[in-house]
């Protein structure tokens, strides 16, 4: 393997040097600042460049930019070095492309298991550039104003973004957001309040389920000054008149109490409302978003939600996917949220082992992102290493965090027929549905499981 070095500190540089070609047999090639190493690069590429950040002329930080400007860049994985007061310019570089990034003095088994795991993972152009399995890094992200930087790390995630920038555009279309629990319903929210850049306009968030159903309708439409007992005499304006101009998020919009469930649809409808006790009408400049993590058209069918309010926020759906079936997105995420950990805690935690990674992808999360997210960082609390390891992980298989289903693995040599006749075309179809949700729709993958060829289990795929 070629290495390209840069580090304008003699005695660092040579260690770091004479580590990879005795221990990991590289071609090192040294440069004392980022020009020359960046000119080096441009007559010949190399595969991996480890640079310092903090070096006079050219940067690591800037150096990194060059070499991903460029065509050959793209497969190459760029490792700086840093000093822990210097963390914030180390996640930054993540976010621009860079591979990872290394504390000095660097300690030689965390070098060498940092590109043992580059050497496991493709480094063709055409791999790195699949929408459905982007390289592991933080470079692939959002800003979200009120919350931070969220990874959106597959076509699915990347297309619901658009989505939300589309819905952005047309205040006057509701948007329902379905989801289950942990997966970003509220993200979404605000992502389609502020579009592509940060709204100035009000977010105005209102938890369904804990408003008491006698104080709703207050709360929601506000009220007049002796509207009820020990109502204020000045009055109170509601949840919707505090949105004027901006967006109104009802979350858990299936607790919404039934008897104002018709309110709410004259007001998406109108465009207009009444205080309660009140006579005035109140003009509506408010967008509504609504999110609920429950089955609305069963709520329908159980008369437990308005039909006719369903189909008017039905206007602008977004379904947001569980984690369980994103599975290649779960390492990015968890790379993505060791670096914040790093940034915020200082935490010691670097990278995830490949054993610790197939864990990750292993377990259901029925709490999906938010879990994977208390999952990183209790193990950050509890542990202080460079790699996350199977044990630190041991937690979620002991009923810490259950997965969502206890069915029992499928053994050729040990199964139940049913006692009746056995739809096998059917059994075919749900085999194949539930190997691809296990590997997160990837046809590659689910086709090397179940024995068959890409171009057959495209074929059965299609027919889904």
């Amino acid at each position: 393997m070629r290495v390209l070095l840069v580090d304008d500190e003699p005695m660092s540089r040579h260690g770091v040097s004479f580590f990879l070609r005795m221990a990991m047999e590289c071609e090192v090639v040294e440069c004392e600042n980022g020009a020359e190493a960046l000119a080096l690069f441009r007559k010949d590429p190399f595969p991996v460049v480890i640079s310092d950040i903090r070096m006079p002329e050219m940067d690591g930080l800037q150096l990194l930019r060059e070499i991903k400007a460029l065509p050959s860049g793209a497969v190459c994985a760029v490792i700086l070095m840093t000093g822990f007061a210097d963390v914030d310019s180390a996640v930054t570089a993540l976010r621009e492309g860079a591979y990872d990034y290394l504390y000095k003095p660097v300690k030689t088994e965390t070098l060498a298991a940092v590109l043992a795991k580059w050497q496991e993972e493709p480094h063709q152009p055409e791999a790195l550039s699949t929408p459905q399995e982007p390289r592991l890094g933080i470079s692939q992200t959002v800003a979200v104003p009120g919350y931070g930087d969220v990874g959106v790390f597959s076509s699915e995630m990347r297309r619901i973004v658009e989505l939300t920038r589309r819905l952005h555009d047309d205040r006057t279309i509701p948007v329902l957001i379905q989801g289950e629990t942990g997966t970003g319903k509220e993200i979404v929210a605000r992502l389609v309040h502020h579009g592509r850049g940060e709204s100035e306009a009000p977010f105005v968030s209102l938890n369904c389920p804990a408003i008491a159903p006698t104080l709703f309708e207050s709360e929601l439409f506000g009220y007049e000054s002796g509207a009820f007992t020990g109502a204020r005499k000045t009055g109170n304006p509601g949840k919707l008149e505090l949105a004027q101009g901006g967006t109104l998020f009802l979350d858990e919009i299936g607790d919404l109490p039934l008897d104002l469930q018709p309110k709410l649809l004259r007001v998406l409808q109108e465009r207009e409302m009444y205080r309660v006790g009140g006579g005035n009408r109140v003009h509506l400049d408010v967008r509504l978003v609504a999110a609920t993590n429950r089955n609305l058209e069963q709520l329908v069918a159980k008369g437990q939600f308005r039909q006719d309010l369903y189909f008017r926020l039905n206007l602008g759906m977004v379904q947001l996917p569980p984690l369980r079936q994103r599975r290649p997105e779960i390492a990015h995420l968890a790379q993505m949220f060791l670096a914040r950990l790093a940034q915020q805690k200082q935490s010691a935690f670097r990278y995830i082992s490949p054993e610790a990674r197939q864990m990750l992808e292993a377990y259901l999360w029925p709490g999906n992102v938010r879990e994977l997210a208390n999952v990183l960082e209790r193990v950050a609390l509890l542990y202080s290493e460079e790699s996350i390891k199977p044990e630190h992980l041991a937690f979620i298989t002991q009923g810490v965090a259950t997965p969502a289903t206890g069915a029992p693995t499928l053994k050729l040599d040990n199964f139940t027929l049913p006692e009746k006749e056995l739809d096998l075309e059917a059994l075919n179809r749900e085999i194949m549905r539930r190997a691809l949700e296990k590997f997160g729709g990837n046809k590659t993958q689910a086709a090397r499981y179940l024995g068959l060829t890409r171009s057959s289990m495209r074929k059965r795929a299609a027919k889904l």
